[in-house]
């Protein structure tokens, strides 16, 4: 496994503290937001898609075993090579051969064709395939100049859309620029602009979920849903206020898990859960330290919300504090993983404060997901 820089294209322009996520639902990874610092002092209101590009069967040469043949003749040889110029692999279906005139008539009937029992039934994006077939000349076929073509039927192994390609035997070149690609959606309606927001993929209503940040000078408390097409404000009530939280998607309870972020001078640390309808309050016996900008995922093999990293700016005296706390969430209670002793606060409510404004740092990453910050 390697990192790798996308080709050049359209896509998002540079930016900080934007908030993405994978949609499952889709295939296809969502970004919302995000923030420009001064002297551009500009946050977004913009929603991009990366996507694969789907399967694409293209042919190559096709070529026939032999420049001439006679009628009646049995079991000439023709080859047809196909390629994929997606990123996902095809699932073949079909394959079959053509024959027309110079003029263009089908004189298919004239020819039975055998495809071979072993050829390739998947294509994938790394190097194209050989598909061989036998073809009989009937008796009674068109005489003259023949031209052979391929045609080819198969499936996007991701979301089973059909892909399907025909080629003569003198194919046109194919040139693929580029396998991914990022696409500005457009929806009618939208959040307001803004960063250091949190967003999670709710794989069981296949939705896009945002809450919180900062718009302009102030942090929100809506909370909004991304269907893959549109933007719909679901509720304007719940956490209060806050920018740098965490959210995080207990796909075995099917809710959305919020904790910590801060506003202007308070850091928080209290827990909220979101069933797509309505925000809860969660009381656990104890909470993780108040916070800002820490990492969180759901752990699904051992039913867990875990939460790495503590930051606040201190002011006495005046200092960054960061910490290497890691706490998990049942659903139930928060607490650190194996019995380990460690810093934790057991404040029900939020503690903390600064004489600044909060930096509004982005969170790192959601449900395993890379998010943008600085």
């Amino acid at each position: 496994m390697s990192w790798a820089r996308l080709p050049s294209g359209p896509s998002p322009g540079g930016r900080s503290k934007a908030a993405m996520v994978f949609h499952g639902g889709r295939g296809r990874v969502e970004l919302f937001g995000g923030f420009v610092p001064p002297p551009a002092n500009t946050r977004f209101a913009d929603t991009w898609e990366l996507a694969q590009t789907p399967a694409a069967l293209f042919l190559g040469l096709v070529t026939p075993g032999a420049t001439s043949v006679e009628q009646a003749q049995k079991g000439v040889s023709v080859t047809a090579i196909v390629g994929n110029a997606g990123s996902r692999p095809a699932a073949l279906s079909n394959a079959a051969l053509r024959f027309s005139t110079s003029f263009g008539a089908d004189v298919s009937s004239g020819y039975t064709v055998r495809p071979a029992a072993n050829n390739p039934t998947t294509v994938t994006t790394v190097s194209p395939v050989t598909l061989s077939f036998a073809v009989d000349v009937g008796s009674a076929a068109q005489a003259g100049f023949t031209t052979i073509q391929a045609v080819v039927t198969g499936a996007d192994s991701v979301s089973g859309a059909p892909t399907s390609a025909t080629s003569s035997d003198r194919p046109a070149n194919w040139t693929v620029n580029s396998l991914v690609n990022w696409t500005l959606q457009s929806p009618g309606t939208r959040p307001s602009p803004r960063s250091a927001h949190a967003a999670v993929y709710d794989s069981a209503r296949e939705r896009v979920v945002v809450f919180g940040g900062v718009n302009r000078t102030l942090s929100a408390t809506d909370t909004w849903e991304w269907d893959g097409s549109n933007w719909s404000q679901r509720s304007t009530t719940g956490p209060s206020a806050r920018s740098g939280h965490g959210m995080a998607f207990d796909s075995r309870r099917k809710r959305t898990v919020l904790s910590g972020g801060g506003e202007v001078h308070t850091y928080f640390d209290d827990t909220w859960a979101w069933d797509g309808t309505n925000w809860k309050q969660v009381s656990p016996a104890t909470a993780p330290t108040p916070r800002v900008d820490a990492a969180i995922s759901y752990d699904s093999a051992r039913d867990r919300v875990v939460v790495f990293g503590v930051y606040q700016l201190l002011t006495n005296p005046f200092r960054d504090d960061f910490r290497n706390e890691l706490d998990e969430f049942d659903g139930t209670n928060w607490s650190l993983p194996n019995g380990q002793a460690g810093p934790r606060s057991s404040a029900r409510r939020p503690a903390g404060s600064c004489a600044s404004e909060l930096p509004s740092s982005g969170l790192r990453t959601r449900s395993k997901v890379f998010v943008g910050g600085t």
